[in-house]
């Protein structure tokens, strides 16, 4: 007997996992390679590991070459080579701690005349370090400090509006009806 509901669907489920109708093949097994042969997977992951190893050393034997280099280009200078590149570095190293000093000269004096902290003034050069101070000393003249509220008498009670002029009282008279 024939039922409608026959025509709509087919009379074989096909599953995903299922070889097609056509003849196709199964899924590849994971294990293996496109020729069917079997992979050994953990034997790849060592050879690489070993693989990687060997580039490892090698880099560290050539970073042990070049300083081995260095370290003989360093012997065939003269002394006199070596004693300007020493002065030379000397040199460069007490200009850079003359310019901080004068720099710390410079921020002191503009710290003295207008009262800033000499830690929030900046500046490469005297003119600089001058203009931020004094930028400074005008920002900080215009903030206003903070300050406590004066309160008459700290051990008293506070005074409170009584009668009429108590809004909370006009609310309750509003409330309840009374005058």
């Amino acid at each position: 007997m024939f039922k409608p509901w026959q025509a709509r669907y087919p009379k074989r489920i096909r599953m995903i996992d299922a070889p097609t109708a056509g003849g196709g093949e199964p899924p590849a097994d994971p294990g293996t390679n496109d020729a069917g042969e079997h992979v050994d997977w953990e034997a790849k992951y060592h050879d690489a590991m070993k693989h990687s190893r060997e580039w490892e050393n090698r880099a560290k034997a050539n970073s042990d070459a070049a300083d081995r280099l260095k370290a003989m280009e360093d012997a065939k200078l003269s002394e006199t080579e070596k004693l300007t590149k020493r002065a030379e570095a000397a040199e460069k190293a007490l200009a850079d701690m003359k310019t901080a000093q004068e720099r710390l000269d410079w921020k002191t004096a503009a710290a003295k005349v207008t009262g800033v902290p000499v830690d929030l003034i900046r500046g490469a050069t005297e003119e600089e370090i001058n203009a931020h101070a004094e930028a400074l000393k005008t920002y900080l003249s215009t903030v206003s400090k903070p300050t406590a509220p004066n309160v008459p008498n700290p051990s008293g009670t506070p005074k409170t509006k009584t009668g009429k002029d108590n809004p909370n009282s006009l609310l309750l008279r509003q409330l309840f009806g009374t005058n």
